[in-house]
């Protein structure tokens, strides 16, 4: 029967449509909602939850690059030296030319901060206070508040039926940019042809450079062995770390005697008495920490938000676990 819980889980979310339904035409945030979520991290931020040293640090890039100096930005390639350091080569290049060449790079000033923020079908699921997709534009609002006031440069991409970007942020106008882009509507589209975490991250792969930041906003649905090989790959040459979206739901059932939980294309799971609800919530532990188990073997710094939390004091523990 556990091997029914799969995908009994990925669709708990056919079985709560309250939340849902918003998603269908109304963006994810509103534009008063946005406005309370800045007026709540201006304040945040005036009680000091913003730290010089941190700050200081996320500006010069002292964020722990595996890169020596303030950061390194790549500037040409050349053939390939026996000596040269594997995760230096240009396998693109390497792959058109059938030769191997290397990176050169040169050192730069200030890093810049990337987020992938994820808004796919099973992003699109809430039960309680919001989705788990709007939670995630609210995050990358306060990254983007965060960007803005340490006068940093941003590049976002969402990825959703396709992988869309901005050009590079900057200035007075990020934070409002950000949330423009990041709560547009996402109504379920049946059919789609979802991208893989692992596409788009191929697709940034060769625009970082040595010291820049990337955030990943999702809930790792889609979390493949290739897809863990090129975020180690990243997290060699840049400062990775991994935000984990959870609604409560999926994390712990409600006791509610005869649950039916449904996925497309797949039989209902049933839910008839408590021994079939404490078999799903130990396979959704062990679901769950094998995915973090995974993550951190591949160097991935990681935090955790579930739906229903307030994004300031996520922030705020956030800021605490990166604290230099």
């Amino acid at each position: 029967m556990l091997s029914n819980f799969v995908s009994g889980w990925q669709a708990v979310r056919q079985r709560f449509r309250a939340v849902a339904k918003r998603a269908d035409a109304m963006p994810l945030l509103s534009d008063e909602e946005i406005a309370v979520l800045a007026e709540s991290l201006e304040s945040w931020r005036s009680k000091g939850a913003w730290k010089e040293r941190l700050s200081q640090a996320m500006r010069q890039g002292r964020q722990s690059s595996r890169f020596r100096g303030s950061g390194m930005e790549y500037e040409e390639s050349r053939p390939y030296l026996p000596g040269d350091e594997l995760r230096h080569i240009n396998w693109r290049l390497m792959a058109r030319t059938g030769e191997a060449f290397s990176k050169r790079f040169e050192e730069t000033r200030q890093s810049q901060w990337w987020i992938l923020l994820d808004c796919r079908e099973s992003m699109r699921f809430g039960t309680r206070k919001r989705l788990k997709a709007t939670q995630a534009a609210r995050l990358s609002g306060a990254l983007a508040w965060m960007a803005q006031s340490e006068g940093l440069r941003l590049n976002l991409l969402r990825l959703d039926e396709e992988l869309s970007s901005l050009p590079t942020l900057f200035g007075r106008d990020l934070f409002s940019q950000t949330m423009k882009f990041s709560s547009q509507a996402c109504p379920p589209k049946e059919g789609a042809n979802w991208p893989g975490l692992e596409a788009a991250l191929n697709h940034l792969l060769p625009q970082f450079r040595g010291g820049d930041r990337l955030w990943i906003l999702s809930d790792f649905y889609d979390l493949s062995d290739h897809s863990l090989q090129l975020i180690y790959a990243l997290s060699e040459c840049l400062n990775l770390h991994a935000i984990w979206l959870r609604d409560p739901v999926e994390n712990a059932l409600p006791d509610i005697s005869g649950m039916s939980l449904h996925s497309a294309g797949s039989k209902a799971l049933h839910i008839q008495n408590r021994q079939q609800l404490e078999a799903y919530q130990a396979w959704a532990q062990a679901y769950f920490s094998a995915g973090e188990c995974r993550l951190r073997q591949a160097g991935v710094e990681m935090s955790f938000i579930e739906s229903t939390d307030e994004v300031e004091d996520f922030m705020s523990r956030l800021l605490h676990q990166l604290e230099l």
